[in-house]
């Protein structure tokens, strides 16, 4: 199942799908929300589609038309579905239990999903359960401890509910750290979520093999270009004074387009790191390029956000280390807007 929720985690939802839809490999989708099953629907998407969040009940409906997986994880959904299920025009709608092994977010304690799965069961075939699942806290980290405490709470839960002739057809645990790292938690199937993108879940400890490389670049170019003094001050808040006679170069991107207002951050110019300084604008950014020359930065060349220049890199995993976050946050909070075009490597406007 390949994680397609926030937007592709940044990578652009539509575009990512395209890839997807082709290949064998990939057996189902996932998002977080109902209205980004619906967007893939509306753009031919015919693959399994499962929505790892809430979904209202008035959209019970629709999502049974359109083929769409719910996710079950509160008592009150499950009288909703009973209502669905009573209803004649109802159609089948198939639905996941979220069972909460330690995450403590959304899902049911392990102890409630046989009776809930006996409940269920008479409301068929209008309700069919077609999966169960849960989520790990901390696959990610050095010490497997605790992600192998839940894997074996799911497991045990699994093997009792297979003992009792109720076990869902699909039953999934791994996220993309457990899957690079627990094969015992694949199970029948495994989510792939930001390793499906390039990015290591815990580029400490949990690092993607090297033969999986980041697939998004992110560029854009000088707008205008400044001569200060030393000791001008520049940007909101005038934070930033220049220590010496500096060339400072402005960016049309800003927090609107996913750079953090104030923490510290690099970009590449020429295929050299340089930083941003001062305060991010909502829509401009400062960077100092007064060690680049023979000749100056000029407006019109290009800046290297993430991604690769020329020989060099900047990477989401140096981004997220300056930044004190992890890679996903990088990509992910790369908005879905007109200022920020998209395109997938071979086509005319990549």
């Amino acid at each position: 199942m390949a994680v397609v929720k926030a937007n592709a985690y940044g990578h652009g939802l539509e575009a990512t799908a395209r890839i997807l839809e082709p290949l064998d490999e990939v057996d189902a989708l996932a998002v977080s929300a109902f209205r980004e099953a619906t967007v893939l629907r509306d753009h031919g998407v015919r693959k399994a589609i499962l929505i790892l969040g809430p979904t209202a009940s008035n959209h019970y409906s629709r999502a049974a038309a359109e083929g769409l997986s719910l996710t079950i994880h509160q008592p009150r959904q499950i009288d909703e579905l009973a209502g669905y299920a009573h209803k004649a025009s109802a159609e089948a709608l198939s639905v996941h239990l979220k069972v909460d092994t330690g995450l403590h977010r959304l899902g049911f304690a392990p102890d409630e999903i046989p009776g809930l799965l006996a409940d269920l069961a008479h409301l068929q075939p209008v309700v069919e359960v077609s999966g169960l699942y849960s989520h790990f806290h901390s696959a990610d980290v050095e010490d497997l401890a605790s992600a192998k405490a839940q894997l074996q709470c799911f497991g045990e839960l699994v093997t009792d509910l297979t003992r009792w002739g109720r076990r869902p057809p699909l039953c999934h645990i791994a996220n993309s750290a457990a899957t690079l790292r627990m094969p015992e938690a694949h199970i029948d199937m495994v989510r792939v979520g930001g390793a499906l993108y390039g990015l290591s879940p815990n580029h400490e400890h949990c690092r993607l093999p090297k033969t999986i490389q980041p697939v998004l670049s992110w560029h854009t170019e000088v707008v205008q270009v400044h001569e200060v003094c030393a000791g001008t001050a520049l940007g909101y808040g005038l934070c930033w004074q220049a220590r010496r006679p500096s060339r400072i170069a402005v960016l049309p991107v800003g927090y609107t387009d996913g750079l953090p207002r104030t923490v510290p951050g690099v970009v590449l110019v020429r295929d050299q790191t340089v930083p941003l300084v001062g305060t991010r604008s909502m829509n401009m950014a400062f960077v100092d390029i007064t060690d680049i020359d023979n000749p100056p930065v000029q407006p019109g060349e290009r800046i290297t956000l993430i991604g690769s220049d020329r020989t060099n890199a900047l990477y989401c995993s140096r981004i997220a280390d300056l930044e004190g976050t992890i890679e996903y946050e990088v990509t992910a909070r790369i908005p879905e807007s007109d200022r920020i075009l998209r395109a997938l490597a071979g086509d005319a406007a990549a």
